[in-house]
């Protein structure tokens, strides 16, 4: 597919700084509330942090595939680190930990993403007996495994798949393999690509995209009230939540081509498929008169949810944990405001901050709320009259691009020569709440219910 003539950027903004092996280690060396990410490849390793209210990547060559890891004071770091030594062969100097957290010694090869790749040393007979992965295993990446809890189950290569297709195709791969981020993983890669080629959005697709994004959340919140609720025996709220949900899943059928919105966000735009305009409509005539009775239903479950897979401010801050599972304990900060979109207001007054599970189920009530106003503002103002900023920061060929979905937090970062993408990161929402799940599943929290408490995506973690 040859991609259309864009044109060029009106302006760059610089967001990469390289450092020196110095530089690096003092920025290593100093605990940072700011922290998003870090991966490496075969040459560099990337930070990816706030500055003054703006991300900044920072990245630094790596020495005899060695860098100083930003564990040991930064603990949200860790679990990157672990990925990046596996994939990649980096290793993290004076980290918290480098214990294997994907490779159960049953891969095909080692650092199967690196240049420098070599075949694992058990034959292939063996990686068929490990009980952890019978045919009966749940698809979830935790897993309790003699002294503790590992993860992972595979890496699926994707990373090396989207770099050897066109970026149109690309785009498309990570919208099927996004289970139940459909829409946020896609849109933070269309956005990140979109500004590396200088496309310009029309206010009528960037609201389709909106109205798009907010069903999607919808669809997260009410999933994961009806799975807490049949977990702890709350038949009527799980009735409830079903039917909504079904009501939801009708219009997204009826407008939409399929109730997991798949294939809906294409590079400059939209699919020609979606009715946004119609789908929006739909979902604010039907779901707003059974919010009453559903925030009733929830209000009834507060005896069983009440300290339930308590995650307390401290905690939610040591893990730098974001989206609608910080501000329920009491870690704020919403990166939907970012869009500076008058149409958009949420409810801070209303959110319960005790950071149990009955608190992230009443956050996600009013976060389905403020959807609901949003797409009604939406659908009553022309996309004409709003002018929104996007949340991407780019230089030459090269963009980040960030979105708060109902998982929390995505970012994506993008290199482009031509129509290919040279270099790539993705990291969603569920990434990033990984690391609270294993504490909480080591303290003796049920698996399946932490999964279902904090909405987290097996698919979208290992994207």
């Amino acid at each position: 597919m040859t991609m259309p003539n864009w044109g060029k950027r009106a302006s760059e903004r610089s967001f990469r700084r390289h450092l020196t092996e110095q530089q690096w280690r003092d920025l290593a060396a100093a605990p940072s509330g700011n922290f998003i990410g870090l991966w490496c490849d075969d040459d560099n390793a990337y930070h990816l942090c706030w500055d003054r209210q703006s991300p900044v990547l920072y990245s630094t060559p790596l020495i005899d595939h060695r860098y100083f890891g930003l564990s040991h004071a930064t603990r949200a770091a860790s679990l990157a680190e672990r990925v990046a030594l596996e994939l990649w062969g980096a290793m993290p100097l004076d980290a918290l930990s480098d214990e294997p957290l994907l490779d159960h010694e049953k891969w095909l090869s080692v650092w199967p993403l690196s240049r420098r790749a070599l075949p694992a040393a058990a034959p292939t007979t063996q990686r068929t007996r490990d009980p952890l992965f019978t045919p009966t295993s749940r698809p979830g990446l935790l897993r309790k495994y003699h002294s503790g809890l590992r993860v992972g189950r595979s890496h699926r290569g994707l990373q090396k798949r989207l770099l050897e297709k066109p970026i149109t195709e690309a785009l498309q791969m990570v919208g099927r393999l996004a289970s139940g981020e459909t829409v946020s993983a896609p849109l933070v890669m269309a956005q990140a690509l979109e500004a590396c080629h200088g496309v310009e959005i029309s206010p009528r697709d960037r609201d389709a995209r909106l109205i798009l994004a907010e069903v999607e959340r919808l669809r997260v919140h009410f999933e994961s009230i009806i799975t807490v609720a049949r977990l702890t025996g709350q038949d009527l709220l799980e009735t409830h939540a079903a039917l909504i949900l079904r009501k939801c899943e009708q219009a997204c059928m009826e407008h939409a081509g399929g109730h997991h919105l798949m294939g809906c966000i294409t590079l400059g735009g939209m699919s020609p498929a979606i009715d946004a305009a119609a789908l929006a409509e739909a979902i604010i005539s039907t779901l707003p008169a059974r919010l009453p009775l559903l925030a009733k239903l929830i209000s009834h479950a507060e005896t069983v949810l009440t300290r339930r897979a308590a995650m307390p401010r401290h905690r939610a801050e040591t893990h730098l944990l974001r989206g609608v599972n910080g501000r329920a304990s009491g870690y704020k900060g919403d990166l939907r405001l970012m869009r500076h979109d008058p149409r958009f207001a949420v409810m801070l007054d209303a959110l319960n901050l005790k950071g149990d599970a009955y608190a992230r189920l009443w956050n996600r009530y009013y976060e389905i709320k403020e959807s609901l106003a949003y797409l009604t503002a939406i659908h009553r103002h022309d996309a004409q009259e709003i002018d929104i900023t996007r949340p991407v920061i780019y230089d030459a060929h090269e963009a980040v691009s960030f979105i708060e979905g109902a998982r929390g937090e995505s970012w994506c970062w993008v290199k482009c020569q031509d129509e290919r993408l040279t270099h790539f990161h993705l990291q969603t929402g569920s990434f990033n709440t990984l690391p609270v799940l294993l504490e909480l599943c080591l303290a003796g929290e049920d698996e399946q219910f932490l999964e279902a408490s904090f909405a987290y995506s097996p698919a979208g973690a290992e994207l």
